[in-house]
C-alpha cells in the first residue's frame, strides 16, 4: 500500500498545531523534552530516522534536522517530507533533508575549533566536478593525528557548506606540506569561512546545479551487462539500488516499504540489435511523461538506463493517485509495462 504522502500530510497536520509548544520548549533549552513529544509522531512518517531539532541564527526562527547518514535513499525520502512544511510555518521552521550550513564553530576536548582561523587553496577539478582542498596547518590542528584533523576538516566544512554541497562537490582534501607549497605557490588562499561564496561562483561560472539544488542530481554509471538487470549504462539518483541482489539494495527497499512507499520499473521493450543510442531515443518520450507525471507531487525517477533489448526506468511514488495516472497512460503505449519492486 503506498500511503506515504498521506502519512506526510498527517504529520504535517499535527505540527501546524503543536509547533508553538515545542518552540517554548527549544526557547527554554529544553530540546531533550521537545525531542520526545516529536518522536511518536516522526515514527509514524519516518521509522528509524534520527533526527535534531535546532534553533536557528534569527531569532523567533526553529529547525528540524533529518540525519540521513549519507544515505541517498533516505535522503531522496527526506526531501519529500520536508518539501511538504506548510507555507504559513516557512517563516519560523526550516527542514532540512541533512545538516544546513549553520555557520558555527566546533569544540572537542576544551579546544574550539575556528573556521575563520583555517586558510586554504581551493582548486577546480573541471573533469570531476569536484574542488580539491588543500589546507594550512593551524597551531590547533598541528599537533593532532591525520584522522582527528580530517575529522575536524570534515565538521567545519560541513558547518560552513552544508552536508549536501560537501557531499556533491568536495573532492580530495590535502594539507600544504612542502610539496604542496612548491606546486601550488602563488595560488591565492582563502579563509574557510569564503569557502561557500567561492564555491557558488564556480556553480554559476562552470553551470553546475547550486548547492541547495544538488541534493537529487543523477550521476552516470556504466555496469557489466550480466550484472543489476543487464543494464549496460544510464544515470541513477540511488547507486544502493542498482544492484538488487545487494545488502545495500535489501536496506534500502525495506526502508521505502516501511515508509510506505513504492518502487516501480517503466519497461520499454526496443527492437533486437538496436544501437544503445536508438534505445536511449525511444525512452525519452517515456521519461518526459513519467517525469512530468511524477512532479505533480507524487514521486521521482531515481533509475535511467538501457539494456540489451530494452530501456528501463525505475522510480519512487509516495501517492496512489499520481501512480493511477501514470499506469492509465502506460496502457495505452505499446511495449511499456510497469512493474512493482519488491
Amino acid at each position: 500500500m503506498i500511503r506515504y504522502r498521506e502519512k506526510i500530510d498527517s504529520f504535517m497536520q499535527w505540527f501546524e498545531k503543536e509547533h508553538g509548544t515545542m518552540e517554548a520548549l527549544m526557547e527554554k533549552n529544553e530540546f531533550r523534552v521537545a525531542g520526545e513529544l516529536l518522536l511518536p509522531q516522526m515514527e509514524k512518517v519516518l521509522p528509524g530516522f534520527s533526527f535534531r531539532l535546532i534553533k536557528l541564527a534569527q531569532p523567533g526562527q526553529y529547525g528540524l534536522e533529518l540525519v540521513t547518514t549519507l544515505d541517498s535513499v533516505k535522503r531522496l525520502l527526506a526531501v519529500f517530507f520536508c518539501e511538504r512544511l506548510p507555507e504559513s510555518l516557512r517563516n519560523q521552521w526550516q527542514f532540512y533533508p541533512g545538516h544546513p550550513a549553520l555557520k558555527q564553530n566546533w569544540e572537542k576536548d576544551g579546544v574550539c575549533y575556528r573556521a575563520e582561523s583555517l586558510r586554504l587553496v581551493a582548486m577546480v577539478q573541471k573533469k570531476q566536478r569536484r574542488i580539491a582542498l588543500f589546507f594550512e596547518k593551524n597551531e590547533h590542528l598541528a599537533g593532532l593525528n591525520e584522522q582527528d584533523c580530517f575529522m575536524i576538516l570534515y565538521v567545519l566544512l560541513t558547518e560552513q557548506l552544508g552536508e549536501a554541497a560537501v557531499e556533491a562537490y568536495i573532492g580530495p582534501i590535502q594539507f600544504l606540506d612542502r610539496f604542496n607549497r612548491l606546486r601550488l605557490r602563488g595560488q591565492p588562499r582563502i579563509a574557510l569561512t569564503e569557502l561557500q561564496s567561492w564555491l557558488m561562483k564556480q556553480c554559476r561560472l562552470h553551470g553546475w546545479p547550486q548547492p541547495e539544488a544538488s541534493l537529487l542530481v543523477a550521476h552516470p554509471y556504466v555496469r557489466r551487462p550480466a550484472h543489476s538487470r543487464d543494464r549496460i549504462e544510464g544515470v541513477s539518483l540511488c547507486p544502493e539500488l542498482l544492484d538488487p541482489s545487494s545488502q545495500e539494495a535489501r536496506a534500502a527497499l525495506q526502508q521505502i516499504q516501511a515508509v510506505e512507499a513504492g518502487l516501480f520499473s517503466a519497461v520499454l521493450s526496443c527492437p533486437k540489435g538496436s544501437r544503445p543510442a536508438d534505445r536511449k531515443r525511444q525512452l525519452e518520450p517515456v521519461e518526459k511523461q513519467i517525469d512530468a507525471l511524477l512532479k505533480q507531487g507524487g514521486g521521482q525517477i531515481i533509475h535511467s538506463a538501457v539494456a540489451r533489448d530494452r530501456g528501463m526506468l525505475e522510480f519512487l511514488v509516495i501517492d496512489p493517485a499520481v501512480l493511477k495516472r501514470i499506469q492509465d497512460w502506460a496502457s495505452g503505449q505499446p511495449q511499456l509495462d510497469i512493474l512493482e519492486i519488491r
